[in-house]
This record gives C-alpha cells, structure tokens and sequence, in this order.
C-alpha cells in the first residue's frame, strides 16, 4: 500500500527531537537540527525509521492506495 506522509509534521517533530537533545547535554545534536531542516522528504522518512518512530502517525488521511493485489481482476 502507498501512502502519503505529512513530511512537514515529520519535519517539526523531528526538530522538537533531536532540538531538546541539544539542551539536555548533548550539543551535538544540533548538528542533527541543521541536517533535518535541510533534509528531503525521503531523507526525513528514513531518519524517522531509524529512530523507532511510528510513521503511521504522519499518513496524510484519504490518501492510502490500495495494492493491486487486494483485486481480483
């Protein structure tokens, strides 16, 4: 199934991510910040799936596609 995923959101939530790590004692972080502002969508997804983080949480509603698969022509 292909699905559209709200980068945008992905992008904040990311910042918010690693930004709070800069200020709990790990300033290199920040460098994590600058690559993730810069980053593409495709980038940002695969960054997500590293940290563990739960990607259904950004599909775009109404936008699943359904397998070709799933009919039986």
């Amino acid at each position: 199934m292909k699905v559209q995923i709200d980068v945008d959101k992905l992008r904040e939530d990311l910042i918010d991510y690693y930004g709070t790590a800069t200020f709990v004692g790990s300033p290199f972080a920040m460098g994590d910040v600058i690559a993730i502002e810069e980053a593409s969508p495709a980038q940002l997804i695969r960054r997500a799936e590293r940290e563990g983080i739960d990607l259904y949480k950004y599909v775009v509603p109404g936008s699943e596609e359904p397998d070709d698969e799933e009919f039986d022509w």
